[in-house]
């Protein structure tokens, strides 16, 4: 998200992300020397991207690879093996392009290619009708929109 806003120079800081693991499955973001709006901004596109969807302009996935031995990967050393083994690309979920990246097919495209260098592979769709909305529509049907809630919390230091 913070390499597609810098790119789309929405933002200035372009480096200073931090995460932690904490207590309960929560997860710590936080960026170090932003500006308010800077943060605001990032705070914004990351609940946008990682929380519920409501009415995204354009959609993404997020594929996982399954792999599944074949007979001949399971008779081979796993080193040689893996070459034989059988990979399936499935959706587990389908994410928002933040609405400050969702405002032209430029700007997704920006995200997009960030989201497939750090993410998954995928094409960010325009979801307001078409396959997008079909596809959105699906998504829902199966259960593979982000259901979590996200927490915000103001730390001053």
């Amino acid at each position: 998200v913070l390499g597609a806003l810098h790119e789309a120079k929405l933002v200035q800081a372009r480096r200073g992300v931090h995460v932690g693991e904490r207590a309960g499955g929560y997860v710590r973001m936080f960026l170090e020397q932003a500006s308010e709006e800077d943060n605001c901004l990032f705070t914004e596109a990351m609940h946008e991207a990682l929380g519920p969807l409501h009415r995204p302009r354009y959609v993404i996935p997020r594929l996982v690879d399954h792999v599944h031995d074949t007979w001949i990967s399971s008779i081979l050393p796993r080193i040689v093996g893996r070459y034989f083994q059988r990979r399936q690309r499935r959706r587990v979920m389908l994410h928002a392009v933040p609405s400050v990246l969702a405002k032209n097919k430029d700007l997704a495209a920006i995200y997009q290619r960030h989201w497939n260098q750090h993410v998954s592979p995928g094409e960010a769709i325009y979801a307001y009708h078409g396959t997008g909305e079909e596809l959105l529509a699906e998504a829902r049907r199966q259960g593979q929109v982000p259901s979590s809630q996200i927490h915000e919390k103001d730390i001053f230091l």
